[in-house]
């Protein structure tokens, strides 16, 4: 059986964010999975505002996602404490604090 990745656009954050039964429900699902929810930074940063409500709701779904090449993101693969040498998508360079700044300026702009 090949395990699959689930990415995360906008749209589904914007549905978390929001409270979609039907959202919510995929994401709790996705607990089981062998692979985090993928969460791509620009998307991170075009979904996330500095408010209250953003904040509480992503950190209560951001925890159960990796978002690829941050620092302080969970690992992408459940239980694995190390990521594979050379990998592109697992190397961390950026923070997450990176694509919130950016998703503040996005509010403001």
């Amino acid at each position: 059986m090949i395990a699959r990745t689930v990415v995360y656009d906008a749209g589904m954050l914007v549905a978390l964010l929001r409270d979609s039964s039907a959202a919510r429900l995929l994401h709790h699902g996705l607990r089981a999975a062998p692979h985090r929810p993928v969460v791509i930074g620009p998307v991170l940063a075009q979904a996330w505002r500095p408010d209250p409500k953003t904040l509480q709701s992503f950190s209560q779904y951001l925890k159960d996602c990796t978002v690829p090449q941050t620092r302080e993101s969970a690992s992408p693969m459940r239980g694995v404490s190390g990521v594979p040498a050379g990998c592109v998508a697992c190397a961390r360079t950026f923070t997450l604090d990176s694509y919130k700044r950016a998703g503040a300026m996005l509010a403001e702009a």
